[in-house]
């Protein structure tokens, strides 16, 4: 794993949690975690955890 790609993981097991633990806006916490698109930000995510933010946060109601 190379530095970027450690980085970026950091960012979004963050992101992760935020969604878990806040009713923040996807879009702010794409910005509170270092993403300056929350489109980019929506597609890393889904690369990681195979679903959206919003799906994510979703799927955590239950």
């Amino acid at each position: 794993m190379t530095f970027v790609e450690y980085v970026q993981r950091v960012r979004l097991q963050k992101a992760e949690r935020l969604l878990r633990e806040t009713d923040d806006p996807v879009g702010k916490i794409a910005l509170d975690v270092g993403f300056g698109s929350g489109n980019y930000f929506t597609t890393e995510f889904g690369k990681l955890y195979h679903t959206t933010p919003q799906k994510y946060r979703k799927g955590q109601d239950t």
